[in-house]
């Protein structure tokens, strides 16, 4: 489900323009910008940054029905 930037939460997903990298909203900084940590190609490339520097554009929330 699509979500604003001023709805996101932490454990949202992060999602480049063509959905080809997916990160995780991780909180928002002192200046209340959302944060994201995305994984890089190489091992143990593990970075916080800020979600529009790093090249995100949508915000989804993944649903669970109950049962």
């Amino acid at each position: 489900t699509a979500v604003s930037q001023a709805d996101a939460l932490s454990g949202d997903f992060a999602l480049y323009p063509d959905a080809s990298h997916v990160g995780m909203i991780v909180g928002r900084n002192e200046a209340g910008k959302l944060l994201a940590f995305i994984a890089s190609y190489g091992m143990n490339n593990v970075v916080v940054t800020e979600f529009a520097v790093s090249g995100f554009t949508a915000v989804e929330r993944q649903t669970f029905a109950p049962g």
